[in-house]
């Protein structure tokens, strides 16, 4: 995707999906129009970013003829399912390109390249507020909500993943103040740590065969304890001499079955609430999916209705078209019968 003049737009189409309408939903913020495709090798990703990156715009300025008005967004996502355990490992790559920033006295930008300059420029305002929030350490409220580029880049630079950044500078003397800055920029976004954990996702069968295995071991120790504590009652009224180690390797061997017994319950319960928190999961995202199944009715109905709107006005315009040309000839008639008229005086 591009986000461009602070409008969010497709880098690439699907062109083998006409009728699709996709979504990147951020934080219940939906990206309108974003491209999906399914991709089995490299050459097939860099054939893709090649496409988005061909529908990138650029403008001419006196400091870049190939000036980007527009960052650009690709994102990959990896799957991996482990067919006998049945988890799943997931994995998200972010290739972001940002627009440089840009002085309009240098630019001398005008027109559209001014207000995309402007909107750029602003954008990477607010990134550099949220790195510089982020580089400190701050516990406090981090401004990601300032702009659509630090919604979409949330993820990359204060969640769970791993951040490398390019700066681009210019050797000569008179970008000198660009070059610090953007200098400065990468050195901000270097002091930035996050905490990398493995994403691992189970499956709700896989959480209820666990549960069910849990419960089968439970009912196993309870068992091994019900009959300890028979054989030790037995052995306590067939010989009260009984010396006192055999006593206490029983009481021994009832202690570890009971605390094994309790680790089990623990595991259980646990086991438990994951499979409820899961299936609370699924049912908050049967409900998201139908609030956006009824959105996506309504555009399409509103289209539906500006489409009408476009084609009546087709139609009057066709129609004032003619009127105009009836009234051109009755003017040339008039015209002529006005001259003959004149001849005649």
């Amino acid at each position: 995707m591009t986000l461009d003049n602070g409008i969010l737009e497709t880098a690439t189409h699907v062109s083998y999906f006409p009728n699709c309408n996709l979504f990147w939903k951020l934080e219940q913020w939906p990206l309108k129009g974003v491209s999906e495709f399914f991709v089995g090798s490299p050459e097939d990703v860099m054939n893709v970013l090649m496409k988005g990156t061909s529908n990138r715009q650029t403008a001419v300025t006196n400091m870049n003829k190939n000036s980007s008005r527009s960052h650009s967004v690709f994102q990959i996502i990896v799957r991996q399912e482990d067919l006998a355990s049945k988890i799943e490992l997931c994995g998200k790559l972010y290739l972001v390109d940002l627009a440089g920033s840009e002085k309009v006295s240098k630019s001398r930008a005008e027109g559209k390249v001014l207000e995309e300059a402007k909107n750029i420029n602003k954008s990477l305002s607010a990134l550099g507020n949220v790195i510089s929030d982020l580089a400190e350490g701050s516990k406090g409220h981090i401004p990601y909500r300032d702009s659509k580029l630090t919604r979409i880049l949330k993820e990359s630079l204060g969640g769970n993943s791993l951040t490398a950044v390019v700066v681009c500078c210019s050797p000569a003397a008179t970008n000198e103040a660009e070059t610090r800055s953007t200098l400065e920029f990468g050195g901000r976004a270097k002091k930035i740590t996050n905490t990398v954990t493995r994403n691992e996702e189970l499956s709700a069968d896989v959480y209820k065969q666990r549960w069910t295995e849990e419960s089968e071991k439970v009912a196993k120790f309870q068992a091994q304890l019900q009959r300890a504590q028979e054989q030790l009652s037995k052995q306590r009224k067939w010989d009260e001499s009984m010396p006192e180690v055999v006593l206490e390797s029983a009481e021994k061997r009832i202690q570890s079955l009971t605390s094994q017994l309790k680790k089990s319950e623990e595991e259980n319960v646990a086991l438990q609430n994951q499979v409820q928190e899961l299936n609370n999961a699924l049912n908050s995202s049967n409900e998201k999916l139908k609030v956006m199944d009824k959105e996506k009715i309504e555009m399409n109905n509103q289209l539906a209705l500006e489409a009408s709107k476009v084609h009546r006005l087709e139609e009057e315009k066709h129609t004032s078209s003619l009127m105009e040309e009836k009234l051109r000839k009755k003017c040339v008639e008039l015209e002529k019968f006005i001259n003959v008229l004149k001849k005649e005086k």
